[in-house]
């Protein structure tokens, strides 16, 4: 009897009531749709508070006082499925349970001009690390749930390419081919984007942290100006091992 499928959703139904992950052996008795139907079973709508702050969002279950009333399905735990009104966001799966609250780090990342005018702006769960625009092109480095993404806009798509830690620097080149050049903590990351809209990342380890990075352009070819110690070193095509000329930049 306990080896009988009523047995099995029984099992699935109280753990999802309670608000647990049932044992694995459970889970593997039947496919994904399946789990997910006799998980619902015992789902009802349960109304989650949202409030706005200076840095974000806060879900609240039951609602807080003041707090704008959602509804969603749950038992014991509430899966929700969040991510920002941007083409190409990546969807962050968070947990809620009965009697908790949790805050949501919601930047902001907006181009205007010197009067004011808003041009664009973006909205991105996590923590915008660094933004850039040279023309047409953008860059936006976000970190969510221990990830970091960097999208690159070329005016008409979005492309994606995860990073493998949190930058510090980042530059856009505005003519020319589409190039991004990227310093974290591992070395400068220098991404190129292809007509077919895949990307190619290339690290290139670095002996001396920059300051600054920035991308410019001689009669026929891409360079990359980065500053570091009392140097600006122009590289070639991004690359710190082809230095075409160093120019001295002596530290305030």
């Amino acid at each position: 009897v306990r080896q009988s499928l009523p047995a099995w959703r029984l099992q699935v139904m109280a753990a999802e009531r309670l608000g647990m992950e049932p044992p694995r052996a459970l889970v593997t008795r039947a496919d994904a749709d399946e789990f997910r139907t006799v998980r619902a079973l015992v789902h009802s709508e349960v109304e989650i508070g949202v409030r706005a702050t200076a840095d974000g969002l806060v879900l609240s279950r039951p609602p807080e006082r003041g707090a704008l009333v959602c509804g969603a399905s749950g038992a014991g735990r509430v899966r929700l499925r969040l991510r920002g009104a941007l083409p190409g966001a990546q969807w962050h799966e968070l947990d809620l349970h009965e009697g908790e609250h949790t805050a949501l780090n919601v930047s902001v990342a907006a181009e205007a001009r010197a009067d004011g005018t808003l041009l664009a702006a973006q909205a991105e769960l996590g923590g915008t690390v660094l933004c850039a625009r040279a023309g047409h092109r953008a860059a936006a480095a976000t970190t969510a749930d221990g990830r970091t993404v960097l999208r690159i806009d070329d005016g008409e798509s979005v492309l994606p390419v995860e990073l493998p830690d949190q930058p510090r620097l980042l530059a856009v080149a505005d003519a020319g081919p589409a190039a991004t050049a990227v310093v974290s903590g591992k070395g400068l990351h220098v991404v190129t984007t292809a007509v077919d809209g895949t990307a190619d990342a290339v690290l290139h380890p670095l002996s001396l942290q920059p300051t600054a990075v920035g991308w410019s352009r001689t009669a026929d070819r891409a360079v990359l100006c980065v500053a570091a110690g009392t140097d600006v070193l122009l590289v070639d095509d991004g690359d710190p091992d082809r230095v075409l000329r160093a120019l001295p930049h002596p530290a305030p």
